[in-house]
């Protein structure tokens, strides 16, 4: 009888056995697709805090767009109006001549201009910057449209996606959130 307990216990064994063989190929093919999602919370690019230009270039103080610079020095003064005549002699006596009006006096020194609007920056010499700063993985992974990359500014789009290439490319903050993407350039680079 021992034996027979024996026998159904390595048939129960072997059954176990072979449904753990077939169960591992399930936990490999899952296990990739867990780990993406949890890149996906995890992963993000951050950007410069002024923002990048539209050649993905980090903006700083003196990009056009940012501060404006200095205003340029007061114009001159206009010139003293004329003297008033000399006024009526009071009655009595003979009157003497009125007398020589005094030359007018110098003009006070121009003010400071009050600050002007800075220059008007080309399109290409804009900062972009993205909500909060950086990009996440999911908007990465959707490209262009309002769930992804730029929002759906086309302008924005182009300059975060030459910032994602340089970043890839010369290895900066974010390039391991890129590489776990297997980010490639929409413009083929």
């Amino acid at each position: 009888m021992s034996e027979r307990k024996s026998n159904a216990d390595v048939a129960s064994r072997r059954h176990l056995l072979k449904l753990g063989a077939m169960a591992a190929p399930a936990v490999i093919t899952l296990a990739p697709a867990s780990a993406r999602a949890a890149s996906s919370v995890l992963c993000y690019v951050p950007f410069p805090e002024r923002g990048v230009t539209a050649e993905g270039v980090p903006c700083d103080s003196s990009t056009p767009g940012g501060p404006s610079g200095p205003n340029p020095p007061g114009g001159p003064n206009p010139p003293g109006g004329p003297n008033p005549p000399g006024g009526p002699n009071p009655p009595g006596g003979p009157n003497p001549p009125g007398g020589p009006n005094p030359p007018g006096g110098p003009n006070p020194p121009g003010g400071p201009n009050p600050p002007g609007p800075g220059p008007t920056p080309k399109s290409e010499e804009l900062c972009f910057a993205p909500d909060g700063g950086v990009l996440n993985s999911e908007q990465i992974s959707n490209g262009f449209g309002s769930e992804g990359i730029g929002g759906g500014d086309m302008d924005s789009y182009n300059a975060f996606v030459n910032y994602l290439d340089r970043v890839k490319a010369e290895n900066l903050q974010g390039a391991s959130c890129l590489m776990s993407l297997n980010y490639e350039s929409p413009k083929g680079s």
